[in-house]
């Protein structure tokens, strides 16, 4: 048998650390599904980044386009 590795006791793991600050350069905000934009925390920049990578996905699972028309409705 090995050895089972031992429970980091209330510290954050390198592995945590690198997968948060992945998620927030990818603009994600932590434990929601939106982005920052969504809670409207995002800067310029991101703001301009999440409108050229959208693809309309929003958090009820559809992943078809929504056109701005949809939007405005």
């Amino acid at each position: 048998m090995y050895k089972k590795a031992k429970k980091t006791r209330g510290k954050t793991t390198k592995r945590q650390t690198r997968r948060k600050e992945r998620m927030r350069k990818l603009g994600m905000e932590k434990g929601t599904r939106e982005t920052r934009e969504a809670t409207g925390k995002a800067t310029e920049e991101e703001r301009m980044k999440e409108r050229e990578s959208s693809t309309g996905r929003r958090a009820n699972g559809s992943n078809e386009k929504q056109t701005d028309a949809e939007d405005d409705r």
